[in-house]
């Protein structure tokens, strides 16, 4: 009876183990675990900044992927799994989980959810699902002048957020009884890259203290990308919206450059398409300044096309206001500042 007793309790224990251990609720050879890794080694955000002192834009890995398998003729999706649970080894920051889906050949694609910007259309399709972003909030598209909105008739359009996709073809599960791992061709667990691309910009501005805000829109841009192909719609133009910061010199007080990063599907290939930048600066005094540069030739410099770094050559000068700015100068809306309170000591008749 002792013996009984001791086995009974030594199977309770192996028992009890083992169901500590986490499995899919579904049959084991039906169940395919998978991870994908995230290169965030992304220019003008992550590394290769223009100038490491200035502000950079804020970037957070993903925290979810969707991964889909589907149809190798129609595209099609016939299985879907959401990915939550994230690691780090030597190769890197990944997301891991399981999908479920029969033995067969399939195409696979991977991309994160959750960005704040950036869309997907028709995402149950591997051939046409694609990446876009959409046109600015009417309240901000009111505030950009007639003249500047009606400028080539193509919509203002907001950045793209940084979308990391894997696309990969002929994916093949065999028929296995135990839970396998899916891998890319060479052997190699899945890697998502950013979709878009990150370009610094700066141009120098003389007059900075009269100004409040600036802003800038830039033509030629791609508003759209196919996930599977990583290629732009050529015949969707967007101009992107961005604000800019600014900084000023150590010896300077009057004249600062104004910069900014921007995300951006692509620039347009065709050779008839016009890259123009247009600022513009709200000044203190609640004027509107528009200064529009042609940037067509920089963006075939080796300095563009091999850091993405867009340097304007040029200084615009932001016209004083009728009358002076206040006592001390004025900074201006990028710069504000408060006078210290000083005692006023005065006789009040009764």
């Amino acid at each position: 009876m002792k013996v009984l007793t001791a086995a009974l309790a030594a199977i309770a224990s192996a028992l009890m183990f083992t169901a500590c251990i986490h499995r899919p609720l579904e049959e084991m050879g039906n169940t395919h675990y998978i991870r994908i890794y995230i290169d965030d080694s992304i220019r003008n955000t992550t590394c290769r900044f223009y100038n490491d002192t200035l502000a950079r834009p804020e970037f957070k890995l993903p925290q979810v992927v969707r991964v889909t398998l589907n149809d190798r003729q129609s595209g099609a999706q016939t299985a879907e799994s959401y990915l939550q649970h994230s690691g780090r080894d030597s190769l890197g920051y990944y997301l891991d989980g399981y999908i479920i889906a029969d033995a067969g050949s399939y195409d696979l694609m991977v991309y994160n959810i959750g960005t704040e910007t950036t869309n997907i259309r028709d995402n149950y399709n591997y051939n046409t699902a694609t990446a876009y972003t959409n046109p600015i909030q009417s309240q901000l598209y009111a505030r950009i002048p007639q003249s500047v909105r009606a400028f080539s008739g193509s919509k203002i359009a907001y950045m793209p957020d940084h979308l990391f996709v894997a696309a990969h073809r002929q994916v093949d599960i065999p028929y296995t009884h135990n839970i396998d791992t899916l891998r890319g061709h060479d052997g190699s667990f899945f890697k998502a890259s950013t979709l878009v691309k990150a370009y610094y910009m700066q141009v120098r501005v003389k007059g900075i203290r009269y100004v409040s805000t600036a802003t800038a829109l830039l033509s030629g841009m791609a508003g759209s990308s196919v996930l599977a192909t990583r290629s732009m719609v050529e015949t969707d133009s967007v101009r992107l919206y961005m604000e800019m910061d600014n900084y000023r010199a150590a010896d300077s007080v009057n004249t600062a450059y104004i910069y900014t990063t921007f995300n951006t599907f692509g620039k347009l290939p065709k050779e008839n398409t016009l890259l123009t930048l247009t600022f513009e600066f709200v000044t203190t005094d609640g004027r509107s300044q528009v200064e529009t540069i042609n940037i067509t030739d920089l963006f075939e410099t080796p300095m563009v096309r091999e850091n993405q770094w867009i340097i304007l050559d040029k200084e615009i000068v932001i016209d004083p206001p009728p009358t002076p700015p206040g006592p001390g100068g004025g900074e201006g809306g990028f710069s504000p500042k408060v006078d210290e309170w000083e005692d006023i000591r005065t006789d009040i008749p009764i």
